[in-house]
């Protein structure tokens, strides 16, 4: 089975002020921890905003190493471009 090729685009850019990390507690496969978002901005060519709340999660492994997948979520407020 052959696909099309994937077409993409520039959607925006974010930028997010973030609070220190909180440390929610020790798991199976280690500490759990997630940083969670004090606000933010976002600007795109057709789209801006806000960014109201959010927040990243991550686990702090016993051997000192980190477990993360950029997973980020946020609640965006917008605006459209003129």
């Amino acid at each position: 089975m052959e696909y099309p090729d994937l077409q993409t685009e520039f959607l925006f850019e974010v930028k997010v002020d973030l609070h220190p990390p909180e440390v929610i507690g020790p798991g199976p496969l280690g500490t759990r921890a997630v940083y969670m978002v004090k606000g933010g901005t976002f600007e795109g060519p057709r789209v801006r905003g806000e960014v109201l709340s959010g927040g990243d999660w991550f686990l702090m492994l016993a051997n000192g190493g980190v477990s993360w997948t950029f997973a980020a979520r946020f609640a965006p407020t917008t605006a459209r471009s003129s």
